[in-house]
């Protein structure tokens, strides 16, 4: 380790030791933060994935079981957003956006939902990638794939690279 690194590291090593001096917690090495910080991203990533996997299966079987009761999908669409949005704290508005979004990711982006559920790409990626890609239908979006691979092939316009 250079010397300039050992100062450094002893600078942290100072602000830890006032820091637990301060609200007297325990020294934590930065080493350790770190570590601490990437299983929290990691088990965030997979809570969203899980999210956003219910969130789309809720919605499925819901609009499928007011099928065939009176109201139209429309209606449907709009009570499953309510109770989201009522579960989340959200606006009925954004829980219509990302009920949609989650069941288009789950139903007919399953390679996309794949790097969601891995850690890959946010649900914010993924709901962008949703938003510029909702007037193309899925069936085109699967044509631009050839062997399970985002971004190869090429229907036309479908080329897409995730």
């Amino acid at each position: 380790m250079s010397v300039c690194g050992a100062r450094i590291e002893h600078m942290f090593e100072a602000l830890l030791l006032s820091a637990a001096a301060a609200d007297g917690r325990a020294i934590v090495s930065p080493a350790a933060r770190i570590d601490k910080l990437a299983a929290l991203e990691r088990a965030r990533k997979a809570l969203e994935a899980e999210q956003v996997a219910e969130m789309g299966e809720f919605c499925t079987r819901r609009l499928a079981a007011s099928r065939p009761a009176a109201c139209t999908d429309s209606e449907a669409s709009r009570g499953a957003a309510a109770e989201i949005a009522l579960a989340l704290g959200i606006s009925p508005w954004a829980a219509e956006h990302q009920m949609h979004a989650a069941r288009s990711l789950v139903n007919d982006h399953p390679e996309l939902f794949a790097l969601i559920t891995v850690g890959e790409v946010s649900f914010a990626t993924a709901r962008r990638v949703y938003d510029e890609t909702m007037i193309v239908s899925a069936d085109t979006c699967r044509l631009g794939r050839r062997d399970g691979v985002p971004g190869r092939g090429g229907a036309g316009g479908a080329h897409r690279r995730w």
